[in-house]
């Protein structure tokens, strides 16, 4: 059973118990010596002989580590009393002697200003020194007669003045003061801290240390001042430039990194946390995967049904089955697949579209469900009959059936023309063909169940005719059938003598007036002698050669048939 850690100022387990460090229990240690010197409360505390196993609470911490500022100079407690007896025995030798000798008294002032300032160091107290000399003169009446000593004398020892009483004084607070520190082998680490502080200090004294993201020295976060820490200047280069090199909003920090020569760099670290953030989203939103392209694609087909539903069932009051509304989304979503050569890789079912639309219009749409069909409807409506459930049957049935043709028509193949040597088997043939299920829907539409009018000449002939006209309306003019290319032809021609009489066209193009012929020829071929066509109205214009056996007659020409 392993032993409970126990705080080593309290002797107790309980609460959250801290490890000690390395450098923990060295401060714990400079401190249990300063009680002791001092006979300060805590000073019976024993601390471990390793970090490693021990801890302690931080309110204890925190408590046997607070120590008074008095406690922390360098000088010992006796150091006072000793200063103010060489005050008053300086004091009485000054009144015993009109002249004095200069020395003692320098040696008794620095020690008064010693005990006011007990923190400062060997250094400050010898520039205090020499301005205690150079205001003797008006503080005490016996000093008078160096006034009138010659101004080459008085220049010439008072450096000398100085420097002894200087080495006097250093000597004197050596003696005096015992100076606390650690041992050596104890403090390496913060020596090499102080000696790098120092060098950054020294490359630094021609600028401001600021953060180098923020270029402020004191910032807030919560009422809390923010510390600036220092970093390598090439570590931190290196973390840093690649992120925004290139980048025009990071054209600032850039240049101020490049033209940084310190070797150390200031920033918060709440700054850094935040650039590094800003660099990784911008990272995340630059890079799409296929995940993010998907649901931009869904994103696009819910737009179409939601201008449905905001239109027709908010605005209009009208109601739609639930798989009509299904059928529209996946067919808006195949083609947006389409367009984007992706293939769709996933299902989107009927009750994924009713959670979207409800999470969208929960506030202005419902669902009634009436046999075991999903239909929605606006908020306000409170039932709906069976009327009203029949012609949406209908109506579903009837958009399911034109979206099985549109699908069809845009799945079949195509023919590309030649460019050069195009032939009128070429037209004749055209970009497309028409899908059988086209024209036997074309074919019920029209003759319905009677099967003599399904067979008639006439009701093949329009559906043939309808059923190019629909698949050039579906690919939207891109892909032509062959009515519609010899009616384009046709219609630039008439276009360039729109204002002559039809007695009097005259067709230029010899190649267009053959290919037009031929097309005539094929198209009676095709009707078994009824020359019922487009270009039969033409027929009094063109050179046509017919079959012996056919009477050709211009005023059966349908012009109904035309769809311009």
């Amino acid at each position: 059973m392993e032993n409970t850690l126990i705080c080593f100022v309290c002797n107790k387990s309980d609460g959250k118990i801290i490890l000690f460090s390395e450098e923990t229990l060295r401060k714990c240690r400079t401190v249990l010596k300063i009680r002791k010197k001092y006979n300060l409360k805590y000073k019976d505390i024993i601390l471990p002989d390793e970090y490693i196993g021990n801890g302690y609470h931080r309110e204890c911490y925190k408590a046997f580590t607070g120590v008074m500022k008095k406690y922390l100079t360098s000088k010992p407690v006796n150091s006072t009393k000793n200063s103010e007896k060489q005050k008053s025995v300086s004091v009485s030798a000054y009144n015993s002697s009109p002249t004095p000798p200069l020395i003692p008294e320098l040696t008794a002032e620095p020690s008064c200003l010693q005990s006011l300032t007990t923190e400062s160091s060997i250094t400050s107290q010898s520039s205090l020194i020499s301005n205690s000399i150079e205001s003797k003169p008006t503080t005490f009446q016996g000093n008078r007669h160096l006034q009138n000593l010659p101004t080459e004398s008085s220049s010439i020892l008072q450096p000398s003045l100085i420097f002894d009483s200087i080495k006097l004084q250093s000597t004197t607070s050596q003696e005096n003061i015992e100076i606390f520190e650690p041992d050596v082998s104890d403090n390496n680490d913060s020596t090499e801290d102080a000696n790098i502080l120092n060098e950054n200090d020294a490359s630094t004294n021609n600028y401001q240390i600021v953060c180098v993201f923020c270029n402020r020295e004191h910032k807030k976060l919560h009422s809390k001042m923010l510390p600036l820490h220092k970093a390598d200047t090439n570590q931190f280069k290196s973390s840093v430039l690649p992120n925004i090199e290139g980048q025009e909003e990071y054209a600032e920090l850039l240049n101020k990194l490049k033209n940084f020569s310190g070797p150390k760099i200031s920033y918060h670290t709440e700054c850094r946390v935040n650039f590094n953030n800003k660099i990784s989203f911008s990272k995340k939103s630059s890079s799409k995967n296929d995940w993010h392209c998907h649901r931009e694609y869904h994103q696009l087909a819910f737009n179409e049904i939601s201008g449905i539903i905001e239109e027709d069932v908010i605005k209009k009051g009208r109601c739609y089955l639930l798989v009509y509304l299904h059928e529209l989304y996946i067919d808006s979503l195949e083609k947006i697949y389409e367009e984007n050569s992706v293939e769709i890789n996933s299902i989107f079912t009927a009750h994924h579209l009713e959670e979207k639309i409800l999470k969208t219009f929960s506030k202005n749409i419902k669902f009634f469900t009436i046999r075991n069909k999903k239909l929605i409807a606006p908020n306000y409506l409170q039932a709906i009959d069976d009327t009203i459930f029949e012609n949406l049957l209908t109506e579903n049935t009837l958009q399911k059936a034109a979206l099985i043709l549109r699908k069809l028509i845009l799945q079949m193949e195509k023919n590309k023309l030649p460019i050069n040597n195009i032939t009128a088997q070429h037209l004749m043939s055209g970009e497309v063909s028409i899908p059988p299920q086209l024209q036997d829907f074309y074919f019920t539409l029209l003759g319905g169940c009677n099967k003599k009018r399904k067979k008639s000449m006439k009701c093949a002939r329009q559906v043939h005719s309808y059923s190019q006209d629909v698949i050039f309306a579906v690919h939207n003019g891109h892909e032509k059938t062959p009515k519609h290319i010899m009616l384009d032809d046709m219609i630039d021609e008439v276009k360039r003598l729109q204002n002559c009489e039809i007695s009097s066209f005259h067709i230029e193009n010899e190649d267009l007036k053959e290919l037009m012929n031929n097309y005539n020829i094929f198209k009676q071929r095709c009707f078994n002698g009824e020359h019922e066509s487009e270009v039969l109205f033409y027929k009094p214009l063109l050179p046509v050669t017919c079959p012996s056996n056919h009477n050709p007659n211009s005023i059966l020409a349908d012009r109904s048939y035309l769809c311009w």
